[in-house]
């Protein structure tokens, strides 16, 4: 799981920008200019890190696939709807989308609009599923694309197990 603290996704003028109409249909129908698709702030600052992890030195897969939460696949995000005039990433903001692939495969994307209530959150960043032994050693390497310098905020990556409540335990500790 990523966790950022002091982003605030849920904030107000971020979350007036957030326009689903656009995830939903093509964007043939747009009158004047270029449409941006997905549009808004919080797209746009879609998370950008990468991780890499290896385990007593091999290569450990991350499966980004299923991630999301199915409901927002099937009903937020087209599956005819394709990345168009959004950013190469090489500037400041957030991360790049694959032109080829419809929005609701896009799985990093649909977890990262689900905007968090409270300003430090966690979303899930991928899946392991290889099964870990007591003992392994894990290595973290990380590409330090994100900057969370400009709102005074902090990253972190959290390795979590999943249980019959997928994790439920985790996000939500008890006191």
């Amino acid at each position: 799981m990523l966790q950022l603290s002091q982003f605030t996704s849920g904030a107000f003028q971020i979350t007036l920008s957030l326009g689903f109409t656009k995830l939903l249909k093509p964007e043939d129908d747009a009158s004047g200019g270029k449409p941006i698709v997905p549009c808004g702030l919080i797209a746009w600052s879609l998370f950008n890190g990468t991780y890499t992890l290896s385990r007593n030195n091999t290569p450990l897969a991350v499966n980004k696939k299923g991630i999301a939460w199915k409901s927002d696949k099937e009903h937020k995000f087209g599956n005819r709807v394709f990345p168009k005039n959004f950013q190469k990433g090489n500037l400041t903001g957030g991360a790049t989308l694959n032109p080829y692939t419809p929005l609701s495969e896009q799985e990093d994307l649909i977890v990262w609009m689900r905007t968090a209530a409270l300003p430090t959150f966690r979303k899930l960043y991928g899946k392991i599923e290889t099964d870990l032994e007591n003992g392994d050693t894990i290595h973290v390497t990380l590409q330090n694309n994100y900057n969370t310098y400009s709102f005074s905020g902090k990253k972190k990556l959290v390795l979590s197990t999943t249980n019959e409540l997928a994790g439920w335990e985790e996000q939500f500790p008890r006191h």
